[in-house]
């Protein structure tokens, strides 16, 4: 059936239709009214936002320009971050009567940082953050109000000019991406090759050893010396910033600077040097330091060999002490406070190295020797806010008859005057569930195989095992100063041997054979039910498990080291001689979160 005729409009016997008279033919436009939300003052509609989910909130940013702005502003996002990462942990410690303690034997706060450290718990360091950069604004960048030129736009009242609005001087809305994307496993990847063998022939690469800080990657080897990777402007990806010749033998092992690791806030190297040690396979060390402000890499320090010592295998330095493990298991303390006492050879506060004067000759404090002690072992230095001293800790790998493997930690109290060694002190995790599983189950006793990396960062000690699990410690401090241990807690989740961990001071990352990178959180383990340690897998991470013949397993890549920041992880990837893979090298995973 056909359409049906249009009847005239005027009566007019062509059919066509004309427009009235004095009129004139307008193309049909959509009208969607008025949108009452931007009508309202920008108080009120960021008020609408506060009430809005995560999602809904970035959904009505990309909407227009106003809302975009209004959107991102920095306070809205410091309530998100609050309510979503704070909240939460407030109220399970409410809910477990956790006592609100600023910190174990830490010195007495200020008033302000007790309140913040209520409200905030660990990351009261933004809350400090956010109103140091404030300090730094000039008020009349941020007192100077907008001057509003009323006009009609489609009918509501707006402003001439893009709303304003009071932003924060710290990125509360990078913040609160950054931690999301730590909880879910999100991060971009990118490889940087580090290291190749000379020819194809080579079934192994040469011996490489590196470490990562914030966004900075320091390598060594004897094919390239020391490198120094790192972001070059507002690139995402490692790149080469500085290199130094080796001349003392082939790298063993490297240490960073442990007042670095140890700080809280994470910007201590903006405002000072990188410090880091490297210790050689005939005995040698040599401490270098790195400027990120001119990329100058420099050595502070150049130990060449000699005869009462041999091979290093591990290194710890803080300034102005040294911690060295020999092959022999001989514990060696060394101290270069000789050159604090060098006049202009420390800075303004009498303690950090001016990077422009070389260390004097250093002096040996104490040589122990551990008969018992066995690879893989770790070393860390730190500052007691209460005493003022130096600690020096050890955690040994010890044989045990009953229960296979366990640690041993010794502390040594270092003067922070004269180069003396003060007091010792030695503790083990207690064995009464240890011998409980080891009588009455059989699995347990997985959990004390023989470590095959162990890492330490106060007060958490964690191993790494070739039976797909680690073991997590945690020590402490009593009133007395004496240090203690809790037993070792299992943790499961890799689905293979794992080969490296890494413990900061708030999550620890460890690593598998096939590459499964997994991140526990410390933070707030004690807020947890005992037994509740789940680890948050990092997506894209990790190859397929694949199986020979004879049924061991055939992996062309091994991951041998791992190290992370606050925007980072880094994996070392250890690339074996194949005919797919070509030659035998290292080469570096970065995965950014930001």
């Amino acid at each position: 059936m056909g359409k049906r005729r249009r009847l005239p409009d005027d009566g007019d016997d062509d059919g066509s239709a004309r427009p009235a008279q004095g009129r004139e033919p307008t193309p049909k436009r959509r009208y969607f009214g008025k949108s009452h939300l931007l009508a309202l003052p920008q108080e009120l509609i960021l008020r609408v936002l506060h009430f809005l989910p995560v999602q809904s909130l970035l959904t009505v940013s990309r909407v227009s320009r106003k809302l975009h702005t209004l959107a991102s502003d920095q306070q809205l996002w410091k309530t998100k971050f609050w309510a979503k990462f704070i909240l939460p942990r407030l109220q399970r410690r409410a809910r477990l009567s956790i006592p609100d303690s600023y910190g174990s034997r830490e010195p007495e706060p200020e008033p302000g940082t007790v309140t913040d450290w209520k409200m905030w718990l660990e990351d009261h360091v933004l809350i400090q953050e956010e109103r140091s950069l404030a300090a730094l604004v000039p008020s009349s960048t941020t007192s100077t109000p907008v001057k509003r030129h009323n006009t009609a736009i489609n009918g509501y009242p707006s402003s001439s000019k893009q709303p304003e609005i009071k932003k924060s001087t710290l990125d509360w809305k990078g913040k609160f991406r950054l931690r999301s994307n730590w909880q879910r496993g999100v991060a971009q990847s990118s490889e940087v090759e580090l290291l190749n063998s000379a020819s194809k022939n080579d079934s192994k690469a040469p011996p490489i050893v590196g470490k990562f800080y914030e966004g900075y990657f320091f390598s060594a080897d004897t094919q390239h010396g020391v490198r120094v990777f790192g972001h070059r402007g507002n690139s995402k990806e490692l790149v080469e910033l500085a290199r130094r010749p080796i001349i003392l033998g082939e790298p063993t092992c490297m240490s960073l600077e442990e007042s670095l690791l140890n700080d809280t806030s994470r910007k201590r190297h903006e405002t000072r040097n990188i410090d880091f040690a490297v210790g050689f396979h005939n005995g040698s060390y040599a401490i270098y330091y790195f400027d990120p402000t001119s990329g100058r890499l420099r050595e502070k320090y150049l130990k060449h060999k000699f005869d009462d010592i041999e091979r290093i295998e591990i290194i710890a330095f803080y300034f102005p002490y040294l911690l060295i493990i020999t092959r022999l298991n001989e514990l060696s303390i060394i101290s270069f406070q000789n050159t604090i006492k060098k006049k202009g050879a420390t800075d303004l506060d009498g303690r950090l190295p001016n990077p422009d004067m070389p260390f004097l000759p250093p002096t040996l404090v104490k040589t122990l020797s551990v008969d018992q002690a066995w690879l893989p072992s770790c070393l860390s230095l730190r500052k007691d806010p209460v005493s003022n001293k130096t600690i020096g800790t050890c955690v040994f790998t010890v044989r045990s008859v009953i229960i296979g493997t366990s640690i041993t930690i010794q502390e040594f109290h270092l003067s922070t005057g004269k180069p003396e060694l003060l007091e010792t002190q030695t503790t083990n995790p207690p064995l009464h569930e240890a011998l409980d599983y080891v009588f009455f189950g059989r699995a347990a006793q997985l959990a004390f195989t023989a470590p095959t990396c162990v890492s330490y960062r106060y007060p958490f000690i964690m191993t790494s095992h070739a039976d797909n699990t680690l073991v997590l410690y945690n020590m402490f401090t009593n009133e007395e100063g004496k240090i203690e241990i809790l037993s070792g807690h299992r943790l499961w989740g890799h689905n293979a041997s794992v080969m490296s961990v890494e413990v900061g001071l708030r999550r620890a990352v460890s690593v598998d054979r096939r590459g499964e990178v997994r991140f526990w959180d410390l933070q707030g383990r004690s807020e947890r039910p005992y037994g509740r340690d789940r680890s948050t897998r990092l997506v894209g991470s990790g190859d397929p498990l694949s199986l020979n013949i004879g049924g061991t397993h055939n992996f062309p890549r091994e991951r041998c080291a791992v190290g992370f920041g606050e925007e980072n992880v880094v994996v070392m990837e250890k690339v074996n001689n194949s005919e797919k893979e070509g030659k035998a090298g290292f080469s570096l995973l970065v995965y950014d979160f930001t």
